[in-house]
């Protein structure tokens, strides 16, 4: 992993996870990883939940006033 990049959730949790891995971990720095490895995760999941709930749905309903074509994954064609 690079040092010279920020961390993020994923490699939060990969470091947590190597602490499992060694002889006499894990260690703190190993646990407190995890806590802000999960912090972060739900953070993301948040903000994934409003795009998810709110602004696909408004934008899905914008597009087919617009006129716009069906496209995979909105469901049945309903006219």
């Amino acid at each position: 992993m690079h040092e010279n990049l920020p961390p993020n959730p994923g490699y939060r949790l990969a470091f947590a996870v190597g602490g499992l891995l060694t002889t006499y971990g894990p260690t703190e720095i190993h646990r407190q990883s995890l806590d802000i490895g999960k912090s972060d995760l739900d953070v993301i999941k948040r903000d994934l939940t409003v795009i998810v709930e709110t602004i696909l749905p408004n934008l899905e309903e914008d597009l087919k006033a617009a006129g716009a074509p069906w496209i995979e994954g909105q469901g049945l064609i309903k006219d």
